[in-house]
């Protein structure tokens, strides 16, 4: 082995170090959560046992439980100053990039969606492929397009009450466990 490729070595396992450590500066990460490569997180706060995955895009949010994100999804993120005379960051300091998204408990969006900052997703709400999310999200129910709109509620009223009325993780838990699933921790094991 020549120094050249030792040296290509240590530098990649090095690179490989860095992100773990900025991962955990400034997320915070709830139990059996899987997040796949090339997944960039800021600020977060990711609930219990979410899946986010490949080229995914996070900034400031904050992520109910059992959750999945699937790949290229982006959500948060700085809005440009187009309105000031110069729409780059170093010229203006008029864009906006401090609202926290919020996203609550078994939400899933869809590859390739687009989630703007400051957006409030309702639990149990589903956001189709390559859609582009401008206004809040209601619970339980299905958002498509370019811009977002409801298609339809995922569930029907019945059982939209009765998640209302209980915690709506253990009602989900218990819907979904098998008898054999029991409680370790703040997660579920089978």
């Amino acid at each position: 082995m020549n120094i050249s490729s030792l040296l290509n070595r240590l530098h990649h396992a090095a690179a490989k170090l860095k992100y773990p450590i900025y991962w955990m500066k400034h997320n915070h990460i709830g139990s059996g959560c899987f997040i796949t490569s090339n997944v960039l997180l800021h600020g977060c706060t990711i609930g219990r046992g979410c899946y986010i995955g490949n080229n995914s895009i996070l900034n400031n949010v904050r992520l109910g439980a059992y959750c999945s994100i699937a790949p290229n999804v982006q959500i948060g993120g700085m809005e440009y100053a187009y309105w000031d005379l110069s729409m780059s960051p170093y010229l203006s300091n008029q864009h906006i990039s401090n609202q926290v998204t919020e996203i609550g408990h078994d939400v899933w969006v869809a590859a390739g969606a687009i989630i703007k900052q400051g957006i409030h997703i309702g639990d149990g709400a589903v956001i189709g492929a390559h859609a582009v999310v401008t206004k809040d999200v209601e619970p339980y129910s299905i958002y498509v397009g370019i811009p977002a709109h409801k298609v339809k509620d995922r569930l029907s009223k019945d059982v939209i009450d009765k998640l209302h009325n209980k915690d709506k993780i253990e009602v989900l838990v218990n819907a979904v466990c098998e008898p054999n699933c029991k409680r370790r921790g703040d997660h579920y094991a089978y």
